[in-house]
């Protein structure tokens, strides 16, 4: 039995979770809004808690 959890992140996964991402940056950016301010602080509580540093994402093209 295993105690850990994984996940399977793959190339386009990753492009929709960084759109996702630098979206809610920039609305809270743009905003202020304590609403965006909350959904992106759980958005990032839920990408640390799989193993994703929100930073990372920051980085990514999402141009495509």
């Amino acid at each position: 039995m295993s105690d850990g959890f994984s996940l399977d992140v793959d190339k386009a996964r990753m492009l929709v979770l960084a759109d996702v991402y630098k979206d809610l940056l920039g609305r809270f950016e743009r905003s202020g809004s304590l609403y965006v301010e909350s959904e992106l602080h759980g958005l990032e509580r839920a990408l640390k808690i799989v193993g994703i540093d929100p930073e990372m994402l920051k980085g990514v093209d999402t141009s495509c």
